[in-house]
């Protein structure tokens, strides 16, 4: 298994609302990389990420509001 890459920059989804916080997701980013995480996991080291390139991140969103 590889480590996780250094992401930093972490923001919450603009679909987010202040209320609701447990039901939203959060990304950063890294060298030429993109994380997806759980807000419900707060800044927790060993928790769950996505992590996407670049080009595969912008097609998982395409895909998503398709």
């Amino acid at each position: 298994m590889s480590s996780k890459p250094e992401l930093a920059g972490w923001r919450m989804s603009t679909w987010c609302t202040r209320d609701d916080h447990d039901n939203c997701v959060e990304i950063g980013t890294g060298a030429g990389v993109v994380g997806v995480r759980d807000t419900k996991e707060g800044d927790r080291p060993d928790q769950p990420t996505l992590v996407f390139g670049g080009d595969a991140f912008t097609a998982f969103i395409r895909h998503l509001v398709a």
